[in-house]
């Protein structure tokens, strides 16, 4: 709760330090998965971040069609197999929704959980393509 508060807050502070006539449109979340969870947050993953975007498409400023680009969660573990599924599912119940897998760089994973430098680049380099791949609007 306080966390979603403070990422309200600090996206609306950076919004309104714009220009008044600067026109904008929040288009994307990019959502990297790195918390451990517990048995019943892996099950609920995929479902949690999707009223985590609905929420923000509600409470942020010109977000209604903000899409959400899911950097999937490379480190191992039973639990975590579970959130990568509920994740990676996501794009097919939603298409606001994009993933893209991470696994491969489990040898970059400083503590056995996050990304070392060079991975987050590369997690940065794909969730760029993976946005600049997008089908344009109809």
């Amino acid at each position: 709760n306080h966390m979603y508060r403070h990422v309200v807050e600090t996206a609306t502070e950076a919004l309104h330090a714009l220009p008044s006539a600067t026109a904008f449109c929040l288009e994307a979340l990019l959502y990297v998965q790195g918390e451990s969870d517990n048995d019943e947050e892996a099950r609920e993953s995929g479902q949690r971040l999707r009223r985590l975007a609905e929420n923000l498409r509600q409470d942020l400023p010109c977000a209604s069609g903000m899409q959400v680009l899911v950097g999937g969660i490379a480190a191992p573990g039973e639990r975590r197999d579970i959130v990568r599924a509920q994740q990676a599912a996501l794009p097919g119940q939603d298409a606001s929704f994009r993933y893209v897998d991470t696994c491969d760089l489990r040898p970059q994973l400083y503590d056995a959980l996050h990304f070392n430098k060079t991975a987050k680049l590369e997690l940065g380099r794909r969730l760029a393509c993976l946005w600049l791949s997008k089908p344009e609007p109809a």
